[in-house]
């Protein structure tokens, strides 16, 4: 789904007309992103957790000359999805 498909589902559902709905979208996908940058994690109750991690230097090996390198350190985000959440995903839960 697109984000301006998820703006205008978001809109009809609400009941909010298409340009309020999408400054509250684009506002909440701005301030996850700045407190990622910030190395804070943001937790969604209900939803799932986004959290900022490091990877640290490591050796790799391509898979198709077998060479081995070196793969620098680099921040990540990662989600991980709510109990709710997972269970509505398999059907052990209503939407």
């Amino acid at each position: 789904m697109k984000r301006s498909e998820i703006i205008d589902s978001i809109s009809s559902m609400s009941g909010v007309n298409r340009e309020d709905t999408k400054k509250v979208f684009e506002s909440t996908f701005e301030f996850i992103m700045q407190q990622l940058v910030k190395e804070q994690d943001v937790l969604i109750t209900g939803f799932g957790s986004f959290r900022y991690g490091k990877r640290n230097a490591r050796k790799g090996i391509k898979p198709k000359t077998g060479e081995v390198v070196n793969i620098a350190p680099r921040n990540v985000v990662t989600f991980k999805p709510s109990v709710p959440l997972k269970e509505m995903i398999n059907g052990k839960r209503d939407c």
